[in-house]
């Protein structure tokens, strides 16, 4: 009975900490959005954090990064999981996470050449898909996209003549710069 007593009292010791650091993390997360903390990253003003590559941006838990060296759908996927683990071409799931991706690659890739994102038609079906497998309903594409044009269009990529806020389909075999992203 005593050895038992002990292991309960060490459990609920235990879960007692736990608690108390998990409150702790909550608050200070609290107090740093009530203050409205920023920081500026490599000229990018929004939110970072140390562990995000130099160059890269931080959103939601989120490194994202741009990789100007243009290369096909595959090999930049390819490239991207090469970065770091559960790094995929960018996804996103909702308009504040493109606004923010918009913003990151206006003021750092220029508002020139397409980039590639993580959509995806593997059937060659019309149902497209995130590389990642997240799940949204949130699909920004440009006026009658996606099309198909010439019957080879599987990839989805970042328009920049609207700011990199509406999707286009185009060839996967297409070299394009290509836009990473990895959670922490």
């Amino acid at each position: 009975m005593g050895p038992t007593l002990r292991i309960s009292q060490f459990g609920l010791l235990f879960v007692s900490l736990f608690q108390r650091c998990e409150s702790l993390l909550v608050s200070a997360e609290v107090t740093k959005e009530r203050l409205g903390l920023r920081n500026v990253c490599n000229g990018y003003q929004g939110n970072c954090q140390k562990s995000c590559p130099n160059g890269w941006m931080f959103y939601n838990d989120n490194c994202y990064g741009i990789l100007n060296e243009p290369l096909t759908w595959s090999a930049a996927e390819v490239d991207c999981q090469g970065k770091k683990r559960n790094a995929h071409l960018v996804t996103f799931v909702n308009q504040k996470e493109l606004k923010e991706i918009a913003k990151y690659l206006s003021s750092v890739h220029g508002n020139e050449d397409p980039v590639w994102t993580g959509l995806y038609d593997p059937r060659h079906t019309g149902n497209w898909q995130w590389v990642d497998l997240s799940m949204t309903s949130y699909l920004p594409w440009d006026r009658e996209e996606p099309n198909n044009a010439g019957g080879d269009e599987y990839c989805g990529h970042l328009i920049p003549h609207n700011g990199f806020n509406k999707l286009n389909d185009a060839p996967c075999s297409r070299e394009m710069a290509y836009v990473c992203k990895y959670p922490l």
